[in-house]
């Protein structure tokens, strides 16, 4: 059969997509790559995404994988997202004689796997220029889970990056300002209101993702986007994106309180009232309103 390899790293997390069984060299490629992880970080996490598998017969994981999890120190995580896992009844179990911890997921719940494989450890991210700027290397790459790596690792720095995260939505690449707008909604801070409140005025796409964004950040979030309202009130993309926001704000006292604005953005008029209603709503926040923050 043939077997088709990708294997990704992105900081400590090595991601190997293999399709069909895997062959010996396959198995080889797999355990060297982690050993040399290892060997760089001392401590990382595997997540292994296996397509169309026919492997599973050969018994014991570490036939099936090429490597035995438990007598390789430096795996804390180890993921396996198949079409049809055969692995462990049970979600999670610890290696018996490691401190790995090893989950099966199938294929529907890859996004669940990337989210065990990316929580945070004890200790903050290495944050620095290099890294960062790396990360924002990731961010242009056409690999999905890649790109979801990056985000996630960059969202665990924490909102001390946000100075370099506004920086990169002026890129002239509208991927990158996308991944970036992405990232800055999946931080939920209201540090990062300001920002996304401007991106409102970016394309559809970007619009609708820092939108999402904002709708969770309560108080903050709706006067970041009534201040830009009032900025660029010829804005389309800005009025939809503040529209869609403002009427979907997960606070509901906030809702209420915007309530106006959204009617104001829906009407013929809408250049013209919209501002004017944002005003109030601002206002009205500012008089200490039934609105909490």
């Amino acid at each position: 059969m043939l077997s088709k390899v990708r294997i990704d790293v992105t900081g400590n997390v090595l991601h190997a997509s293999f399709w069909r069984q895997l062959t010996d060299d396959a198995k080889a490629e797999l355990a060297d790559a982690v050993e040399r992880l290892i060997e760089l970080h001392g401590n990382i996490r595997v997540l292994l995404q296996l397509h169309d598998f026919h492997g599973w017969e050969t018994g014991a994981l570490s036939h099936v994988i090429g490597f035995d999890p438990g007598k390789l120190e430096g795996i804390d995580r180890l993921a396996i997202v198949a079409d049809e896992p055969r692995g462990p009844r049970l979600p999670e179990y610890h290696h018996p004689l490691t401190t790995v911890h090893i989950r099966f997921y199938p294929e529907d719940e890859l996004d669940e796997a990337i989210r065990w494989i990316d929580e945070p450890e004890q200790g903050a991210s290495v944050t620095t220029p290099e890294r960062i700027a790396k990360l924002l290397e990731k961010l242009l790459e056409t690999d999905v889970e890649t790109r979801a790596r990056a985000r996630a690792e960059l969202v665990r720095m924490g909102n001390s990056i946000i100075g370099e995260l506004r920086n990169a939505t002026k890129s002239h690449d509208r991927r990158l300002r996308s991944e970036v707008t992405k990232t800055l909604a999946e931080m939920e801070d209201p540090a990062t209101a300001a920002v996304l409140a401007h991106q409102l005025g970016d394309t559809y796409g970007i619009s609708w993702a820092a939108a999402e964004g904002l709708t969770k950040l309560g108080k903050h979030g709706a006067e970041a986007i009534l201040h830009e309202l009032i900025r660029h009130p010829t804005s389309n993309t800005t009025r939809i994106g503040a529209r869609h926001a403002l009427s979907h704000m997960e606070d509901l006292s906030v809702r209420r309180m915007v309530a106006p604005v959204v009617v104001a953005l829906a009407g013929v008029a809408a250049v013209q009232q919209g501002p004017v209603a944002a005003s109030e709503a601002l206002s009205r926040m500012w008089e200490g309103s039934d609105c909490s923050a």
